[in-house]
């Protein structure tokens, strides 16, 4: 019988998915230049989620990098707990 595995690639996809998340945020607000409203800088913040909840939007960035990054460890630790559990 095969035990589920998780490889390297799968565990990247999420903080990678984070960043061209806040890359393409990035983007659309700067595009909006030279004119930011307020109302922008909103918009951005919220796209910035989760981690404006924690930090300014200045370093959302990197702090959705950690976040992205301690999902995939937490998945990577459940997995190989619950592989050695199978008989």
């Amino acid at each position: 019988m095969d035990r589920k595995s998780i490889s390297l690639g799968t565990l990247l996809l999420i903080p990678l998915a984070f960043l061209v998340k806040d890359f393409i945020a990035t983007q659309i607000l700067l595009s909006r230049e030279p004119g930011i409203s307020e109302r922008d800088a909103y918009y951005f913040a919220i796209a910035s989620l989760p981690a404006t909840l924690f930090v300014t939007t200045a370093y959302a960035m990197a702090v959705n990098l950690l976040i992205g990054g301690m999902a995939s460890a937490i998945i990577y630790v459940v997995m190989k707990l619950n592989s050695r559990r199978l008989p």
